[in-house]
């Protein structure tokens, strides 16, 4: 092949492609515009609705009233965001003391520090180090302790906002006292 017939290919090549971009460029623009409009005309319903819906609630001596699924939504934006501390939570669980949360909660939040825990049949509480838990009402709280099977048969999952820490409960349905049998420190 000679030098001319390469520049042609090459000029071919370059002008197909720029082609192929304007005719893609000019059609995607149009979908774009289509798509603009779509979304202006369903903004101008929206609003044309919410604004009859304000006239018919200031006509209207009863106040309207969310439905019970907008509320239950609203109110787990609110129990999940942190900004419920100290008031009710999920359950009429006050914030204040542990409460149980589902496992794929575990870890959520950066700033809280998730620790793990063993739960062994003889009702003691250890933590990693195999320390027995004093102060299990304060940590996880006992009520914490019944939650087995719930979610998961071997675990339950605690979020103390007040210690900002999730907690990671194990069962082990050997007791204490045998592990430390087994594993002396």
């Amino acid at each position: 092949m000679s030098k001319s017939n390469y520049i042609s290919i090459i000029l071919g090549a370059a002008v197909g492609t720029l082609a192929g971009y304007f005719v893609a460029k000019k059609k995607y623009e149009q979908t774009i515009r289509e798509l603009v409009d779509e979304l202006d005309d369903t903004v101008a319903q929206y609003n044309e609705k919410y604004k009859e819906r304000l006239e018919n609630d200031e006509e209207s001596e009863t106040p309207v009233k969310p439905a019970k699924e907008e509320m239950n939504s609203y109110k787990d934006v609110i129990a999940n965001s942190g900004y419920a501390k100290g008031y009710i939570k999920e359950k009429n669980k006050n914030v204040d003391k542990p409460y149980v949360i589902r496992p794929e909660e575990f870890g959520e939040f950066e700033n809280y520090e998730t620790i793990s825990l063993t739960y062994y049949s003889d009702g003691v509480l250890a933590d990693e180090c195999d320390e027995v838990v004093d102060d299990i009402e304060e940590i996880v709280g006992f009520e914490s302790l019944t939650h087995f099977g719930e979610y998961e048969d071997d675990s339950v999952f605690v979020r103390n906002d007040a210690k900002s820490c999730d907690y990671e409960i194990l069962k082990d349905f050997g007791t204490y006292a045998d592990m430390m049998k087994k594993r002396p420190h």
